[in-house]
Order: structure tokens, then sequence, then C-alpha cells
């Protein structure tokens, strides 16, 4: 691989998940002000219909996401370019369409939170104009992060400045919705320089359907378990509040992993590239450095939110949120699953066009979400489904492992993550203890962030890490350039 590539990729990297981490950030500002604000009962409410709406929203995209970024990235041709955009776009506005006339019809309708389900309908109609697949099978990632993050500033001051009480879900929910669609928008002026002549008399449809079928699951990935435990947890609980201790849990989770799961999407494009090329022994060297980066990102930050719920939970949400504690610390085992499979599914099989063995494993991992749920919910409640969370990523990553057994050296990639696992360990230990004799929650959680990085660091220089190395020759070759 090289150099320009590689810088290209660093900063694809860099900038996508920046963009994602502010996606995720902007609720992480405006998530205190929200909880306190709403309660745990609008929350609730709030959590619920997010997810039911989420159901028809990856309907009306149907795996078209994941399937466009990676046949964009195939082509070079700009004829060819416009021609698999149009057939895509199409698919998506007709798969739209048909999803939301089924949604207005079961929920749109409803008398008691048909309104509400409107509002949120936004979500829906974007799919039909987000082009931001295009962008990212193009490798450009500057003008999706550019454009969205003005308009999901705007609508956080819009947050703090309508949202004044519980009487306001509505708003809320407006505030989360309607940017999405306007975001979506802002990606179209100038798109046509990028295109050839539009020709509707040559489009091909059906070659596209059953591999967007077939991604549908890896599209959903990253959000399926969380629709299913909101879910279930209304249906079998009927306690609103469950679901907002859950969701804040899950929310913290989701924030955590951001990082890692940007690397998924970044390399989609120059994966599918590399096995275009079939250029085997890049690709297995890249799989080992992206799982040790997995490894090393994820086991800090996974006992990391273990040694420092207890404070940060009060500190941000409230002491309502409390049971939310518990949940988050069981919680924290996904972080390392979901990292490990989001590396063998998304940057390995997907790009390989291994999506019939990634979808098995969703779909495994699916019937043990819902069994266990099943069986657990009704005895443990919110605490249930993350047992059955934890369990499903389990299934997943373990599936996923099987598969690629004799095509990627496991077993060193696995065992590359033993040194972050032990020192993740022993920096939750510290970090806890010392941060234990801090009075205050605010200053105890400051001190116990200060000491984690600290006791990590040390711990990478001590083992002599060579991602550490790596980054700390970067950020040297970096300084030295701007000297000059």
């Amino acid at each position: 691989m090289g150099i320009k590539v590689k810088q290209k990729l660093a900063g694809n990297y860099m900038m996508f998940t920046a963009y994602q981490l502010f996606i995720l950030l902007v609720p992480l500002v405006s998530m205190p002000y929200v909880a306190r604000v709403l309660g745990t009962d609008e929350n609730g409410t709030y959590s619920f219909l997010e997810s039911t709406v989420m159901y028809f929203t990856l309907a009306a995209s149907c795996g078209s996401a994941v399937y466009g970024q990676r046949e964009i990235a195939y082509l070079d041709n700009k004829a060819d370019r416009t021609r698999v955009f149009t057939e895509i776009f199409l698919i998506r506005l007709v798969m739209t369409l048909i999803s939301y006339a089924i949604f207005f019809f079961v929920f749109g309708l409803d008398p008691k939170d048909g309104p509400l389900f409107l509002l949120f309908s936004f979500n829906i109609l974007t799919v039909i104009f987000d082009i931001s697949w295009f962008y990212q099978g193009m490798e450009e990632f500057t003008r999706v992060v550019v454009q969205c993050t003005l308009i999901r500033l705007v609508a956080l001051v819009c947050i703090f400045l309508f949202v004044k009480n519980e009487d306001d879900l509505p708003v809320y929910i407006l505030c989360q919705s309607v940017p999405n669609l306007v975001g979506a928008f802002s990606l179209w002026p100038g798109v046509h320089r990028k295109m050839a002549k539009i020709s509707f008399k040559n489009l091909q449809f059906k070659k596209h359907l059953l591999p967007i079928l077939l991604l549908f699951l890896p599209q959903i990935s990253s959000e399926i378990f969380g629709m299913l435990d909101k879910t279930m947890i209304e249906v079998l609980t009927h306690q609103k509040e469950l679901n907002a201790y859950y969701q804040y849990a899950q929310k913290i989770v989701k924030i955590i992993l951001i990082g890692i799961t940007s690397l998924g999407i970044v390399m989609i494009p120059s994966m599918s590239a590399a096995f275009a090329r079939k250029a085997y022994d890049e690709i297995r060297k890249r799989m080992e450095d992206i799982f040790r980066f997995a490894f090393f990102m994820g086991c800090p930050l996974m006992f990391g939110l273990i040694s420092v719920a207890d404070v940060f939970i009060p500190v941000f949400f409230g002491d309502k949120y409390i049971p939310s504690i518990e949940l988050a610390c069981f919680l924290a085992p996904t972080v390392i699953l979901v990292s490990c499979s989001n590396v063998l599914g998304v940057q390995y099989l997907l790009p390989s066009r291994q999506q019939g063995a990634f979808t098995l494993s969703l779909v495994l991992g699916i019937i043990v979400n819902i069994v266990g749920n099943a069986l657990l919910v009704p005895h443990y409640q919110a605490l249930g489904t993350v047992y059955a969370t934890v369990a499903a990523e389990f299934t997943v990553t373990l599936t996923q492992s099987i598969v690629v057994r004799k095509q990627l050296p496991l077993r060193k990639m696995y065992l590359s993550g033993a040194i972050y696992l032990i020192s993740g360990a022993a920096m939750a230990a510290i970090t806890y203890t010392v941060g234990s004799l801090i009075p205050g929650r605010a200053l105890s959680l400051a001190v116990r962030f200060a000491v984690a990085v600290t006791t990590y660091t040390i711990a990478m220089i001590l083992v002599r890490d060579p991602l550490l190395a790596r980054f700390v020759s970067i950020i040297k070759t970096k300084v030295f350039k701007r000297g000059r």
C-alpha cells in the first residue's frame, strides 16, 4: 500500500471518525439537559418511538447504502458511475415510498401516539435524499462532514432554545429529525459535476435487488440489537422509565464505539479495491493491523467505562438515572465484541463479498437476542435485556470467527489483544481505587479520567507497544515538518 494511499486512508478515517464522534457527542452535550427537562417517562417514550420508526427507516434503505458505497468504489468510469448511482437512487426512492405508506397506515393514524410518530417520520423520508453513500464510495468524506456538522450544530442550539419542559417532547423530536432531512438535501448541490448525462434507457434494476437484500442485515448491524431491546422492554414490561435507563446506558457505549466502528466505513472502499486487485497479502497484513488497533482502543474504553460509570452517569444525567450505572457496566463487554465483529464483518466479509456469511452471523445473533429477551426480561427487566445483548454480540463475533478461521491468521490476531486486556484491567483497578478516595462526584470523575489515561499510556510504554510507537513517530514527523 503506497504512502499516498495510507495518507488518504488516515485522512478519511480522522475526518469520518471526527464526524461520527461529533454526531454522538452532540447528544452527549444535550443529554444531561434533556434527561432533566423531559424526565424518565418522556425519555422512555422517545426511546420507544425512535426504535419503532427506525425499523421503517432501515427497511426503506434496505441495505442499499452499504451496497451503493461498495459499488461506486468499484467504478472508475464516469458513465458507469452515473448509471449505477441512478439505479440505486431510484430503488431507494421506491423502497422509501413503500415503507412510509405502511408506516403511515399502521402508526401514523394511531389516535394516541400518531402525531409523534409523524414528527419522527422525517427520518424515513430522509432515505430518499441521502446520497452520503455516493460520496463515501468516492472516498470524499469532507463534503459530508462539513455540511452535516453545521446543520447539527444548529439543531443543538434549537434544543436548548425551544425544549423547556416535559410538554416539549414534540419539539425535541423535530429538533432531532428535521436536521437529518436538511442534511440530506445539502449534499445535492454540485453532485452533477461528478456525473455524466443520465440516460433512463439502459437502466438495470434486477441485478441490484438480491445483493441489496443480502446487505440489509449488514447495514443495520449496528442498530438492530438496540432496536429489538427497546421494543421488547416496552412490550414485556410496559415501564417507560426502563427504556430511558437502557437508552442512556446504550448511548454511552455507542459513543465509546464510534472511533473503532468508523474505521469500518472508511475502509470499505479501500478494502473493496484491494480485493478487486486480488492483493491478498496486503489484505491480511491490513487486517492484522486493524484488529490490533481495535483491541488497543477497545480495551481501555471498555474497562474505563466500568471504572467511571458510578460517577459519570449521576454527574451527566442526574440521580434519576442511577439504575443506568449497572446497565452500562454489564454492557461494557460489547465494546470489545462489537469491535471484533466490525473488523471481521464490515472490514473483511463485506468487501470480499461474503455477505451471506455476514448475514448468517446476524441472524443467529438476532435469534439469541429475541430468545434471551423473552426469557430474561420478565425476571431481570432492563438488566435481562443487557444479558441478551451481550450474548447476541458474542454469537455474532463467534460465528464470524468460525467463518474466516481459514482465511485469516485469526489465532495471531486474537492473541495480539491479550496485552491490551491485561493493561486495561490493571488501568481500571487503579483508576477505580484512586477515584474512590476523592470526595465529590465531579472531581472524582476528572481524577479518574486523568489516572486512566496516564496509567494506560505508561503500560503501553512499558510493553513497547508498536501502535503507540507508530503514533509517536507520526506526531514527530508532523512536528518536524512544521518546524521546517
